[in-house]
């Protein structure tokens, strides 16, 4: 009979095994129902199941019906403890109180210190490198790219500046520089006579010094008679025959330049501006050749003697090369005679070289016998 209710009690257990209680038997063989850990509703329906298989084990044990009997009725008894369980009415959540701050300054003293051991004890988390963005990257990887590339470049050697030549100055036409020049021609009146002279700027005018000997205040008239000035004779050469003027006053016209022969041109055209026989009105052109250049004895120096037309008047007037440059002053002619005629020969021009040699000694008050 005992063996038959262990077998009963262990049936009975198996069967309400699926109801998720858990059957362990004791030392003495009788069941002991452990509940599975769930929330309050499944623990009291586990004790509840627990009490009524109890008192179904007392009963059988008590009366002692057959097995059939029993198990039907522990079945009856625990389906209807479980049906009978009231579903329980969901607690309010408590609010938790807030707890009391200590007045103690040792107790608050020591929670501090511990605080602080706990805030000392986390580890400082290492700081991780930002990732550099792609196209930060290639960004940095091209700018190398480059630098490197202009490292490598070797350095071009200088080249030296050229110097920049300065541009020729257009020289005017023959035509154009006597055409100027008619304007810088002056007719030049002495107490002896008149003659030619030519400005050469500052108000300085050149003439031959026998077309103003024996006198100091000479009148001049430029532009073919539209200007009208008088001046003094400042210095002369009578071995040269040289004289220079200082105008009253600027005169307004073009300076002739002084251009050095250097004893070139031999054979080349040659004009002269003067006023052979008259006074007025514009000075003449007439056109020779350079004949030769010959080195004056006496102290006159290089001369230009020459076939171009001349007539009393003409000396002191200026002489152009064929570029339109003046290379000299009419100074006279040569003359012969041959019983007793005076036959005139070759004009007689006192080159550039030797006017430009003494004129700022004349400029100066020079006067040379």
């Amino acid at each position: 009979m005992r063996e038959l209710r262990e077998c009963d009690i262990q049936a009975a257990a198996k069967r309400h095994s699926a109801t998720g209680n858990t059957a362990l038997l004791s030392k003495r063989g009788r069941p002991v129902m452990r509940p599975k850990p769930h929330a309050f509703v499944g623990s009291l329906r586990l004790c509840c199941q627990v009490l009524l298989l109890g008192a179904a084990i007392l009963l059988s044990i008590a009366c002692g019906p057959d097995e059939a009997k029993i198990l039907a009725t522990a079945d009856a008894r625990i389906q209807q403890a479980i049906a009978s369980i009231p579903t329980a009415t969901p607690q309010p959540t408590a609010t938790p109180i807030p707890t009391a701050t200590p007045n103690d300054p040792y107790l608050l003293a020591t929670v501090e210190a511990k605080i602080q051991q706990a805030i000392t004890s986390i580890p400082t988390a290492t700081p991780q490198p930002t990732a550099t963005p792609y196209y930060t990257q290639a960004l940095a990887t091209a700018q190398a790219n480059i630098q490197q590339a202009i490292a490598s470049i070797p350095t071009a050697t200088p080249q030296p500046t050229a110097t920049p030549q300065p541009t020729a100055t257009p020289q005017p036409t023959n035509g154009e520089a006597v055409s100027s020049a008619l304007r810088s021609v002056a007719v030049v009146v002495g107490s002896s006579g008149y003659g030619t002279g030519f400005y050469i700027g500052d108000n300085w005018l050149i003439t031959a010094q026998h077309v103003v000997s024996g006198t100091t205040q000479v009148s001049v008239k430029l532009d073919s008679g539209q200007i009208q000035t008088t001046g003094t004779v400042v210095g002369w050469s009578k071995t040269k025959d040289i004289a220079v003027i200082k105008l009253v006053g600027d005169p307004k016209v073009l300076a002739l330049q002084l251009m050095a022969t250097g004893q070139k041109g031999l054979g080349s055209k040659l004009i002269l501006l003067g006023f052979p026989l008259t006074s007025t009105g514009a000075p003449f052109v007439t056109v020779g050749v350079i004949s030769r250049f010959y080195n004056w004895p006496g102290g006159l120096g290089w001369v230009i003697e020459s076939d171009v037309f001349t007539a009393p008047g003409s000396s002191g007037g200026p002489a152009f090369d064929q570029d339109g440059r003046v290379i000299g002053m009419l100074r006279g002619y040569r003359t012969a005679t041959s019983g007793t005629q005076t036959i005139q020969g070759a004009n007689v021009i006192l080159t550039s070289d030797e006017i430009l040699g003494i004129l700022d000694a004349l400029k100066a008050g020079g006067q040379f016998d």
